[in-house]
């Protein structure tokens, strides 16, 4: 990593509002970022700004992310544990009982967020529940009570997050 940028916006802000730009090293854009930068300060908001202009600008900002992808995912992080996407599926240990809290929890959770299809190719119907990637506990606890893999959904487009989606599959005649 190359020196770290300062520099300084003079504003009427107290304090003034100090921007840190670390630039990697091979990263021409980041190490020219900072307040000559097009868009760095195109947006940037200042305290003589009317609510029109912070409008205008907040739209505008909007309409640049929203054609903007999110990275694809390869890991996410649940209950302080990195986990790689997609995650393997597991079988459900099934001497290991849930309590009906935890598991009126989960219904509940899959009444809103969760969805139940047939697949031609497998015999019996599939189930999923997606959530946003930094959300997956729910998804983890889903994995350990009944089996299944945890895998990627759909990428995220601007402000719209990346989802996972934990999935249990029948295990049948063709699965074996």
């Amino acid at each position: 990593m190359r020196e770290v940028v300062w520099a300084r916006r003079k504003a009427t802000w107290p304090g003034r509002v100090l921007l840190v730009v670390a630039a990697l090293a091979g990263s021409k854009s980041l190490s020219t970022a900072g307040p000559t930068d097009e868009a760095c300060c195109s947006i940037a908001a200042s305290c003589s700004d009317t609510l029109k202009e912070l409008q205008n600008r907040n739209k505008e900002l909007r309409a640049r992310l929203s054609q903007r992808c999110w990275p694809g995912l390869k890991c996410f992080f649940s209950d302080g544990q990195i986990y790689s996407v997609p995650l393997r599926a597991v079988r459900r240990n099934d001497s290991h009982r849930p309590a009906k809290a935890g598991l009126a929890y989960l219904a509940g959770f899959f009444d809103g967020d969760g969805s139940v299809y047939s697949q031609p190719c497998l015999s019996g119907t599939s189930m999923k529940v997606a959530q946003s990637f930094d959300q997956a506990e729910v998804l983890m606890v889903f994995r350990e009570t009944f089996g299944g893999s945890i895998g990627s959904e759909t990428r995220g487009m601007g402000l719209r997050k990346p989802k996972l989606q934990a999935g249990i599959r029948p295990v049948g005649a063709k699965g074996s």
